[in-house]
């Protein structure tokens, strides 16, 4: 995000559009991880209480509560939903701690593939409440996933705040392939409480919303707490892994000091 201007053009939408991006300011790194494979993070092995390549606050990445796991780490350093060998077997969600926004622009993006996971199956990005997971209603409680954007295999997204309570904005990705890598992102303003949603591929970005230069009034008080980002695979258990491979990579979580509007 150091270049100095980017330019968007939705697709997938009623009306195409193209606008050239604002000018935006510096970029630090806050967490950083592409997951790669070393002698303590080895196939098979948990992500769980590991530690991102980098992470400018302290402390190593946890799994949500009763019912989740981290996933698994897998063959070309990327992060898959446990299985038994041939079908999945639990849902993963994993987190880590970030610098509460303030002022700076913050933003959540990883790579994924969606995976042919029929039956509600999705993965989500996002901001959380706090680095330590409730003790019920993990991700989807009014308390814990403060926002946070899901895509379905389909191409189906949504964008949510407090949970569930709050549905934002929704629609589908024309031409959307689950077997293809996609980097799907969500930035949140802290001083505006403005949010953008927004799917990559190779070069070319997407601003999933298609007012206002793809920027979204969130909703959230600005005291909103969000001390955490992380990721969030919903799986089908009796799903097969092997037919319908859900991966994520290269996770990262970056603040940007707000453009030149």
């Amino acid at each position: 995000m150091n270049s100095p201007r980017f330019l968007f053009t939705a697709v997938g939408l009623t009306a195409a559009f193209t606008f050239v991006g604002p000018v935006w300011g510096q970029t630090t790194t806050l967490v950083r991880d592409t997951f790669t494979l070393t002698g303590t993070r080895a196939v098979g092995s948990w992500l769980n209480n590991t530690s991102p390549e980098v992470h400018t606050a302290s402390g190593a990445w946890v799994q949500g509560g009763t019912g989740f796991v981290s996933g698994k780490f897998a063959a070309g350093g990327v992060i898959v939903a446990p299985d038994n060998g041939s079908i999945y077997t639990a849902s993963v969600d994993s987190r880590i701690s970030i610098p509460q926004p303030t002022t700076k622009i913050t933003t959540v993006s990883a790579d994924i593939i969606a995976g042919n996971n029929p039956n509600g199956g999705w993965q989500a990005v996002g901001f959380l409440s706090s680095a330590t997971p409730p003790a019920s209603n993990v991700w989807f409680g009014s308390t814990d996933a403060v926002l946070w954007v899901y895509i379905r295999p389909n191409g189906g997204w949504v964008v949510h705040t407090n949970g569930t309570t709050a549905l934002l904005k929704s629609g589908t990705v024309s031409g959307f392939s689950p077997t293809r890598t996609y980097t799907l992102g969500l930035s949140y303003d802290p001083a505006t409480g403005k949010a953008r949603v927004f799917l990559r591929s190779g070069a070319t970005e997407t601003s999933l919303v298609s007012e206002n230069g793809g920027w979204f009034m969130s909703g959230l008080p600005a005291n909103s707490s969000m001390e955490a980002a992380g990721f969030h695979f919903n799986i089908t258990k009796d799903v097969s892994s092997v037919d319908n491979l859900m991966t994520l990579d290269n996770f990262l979580v970056t603040a940007t000091t707000a453009p030149i509007r």
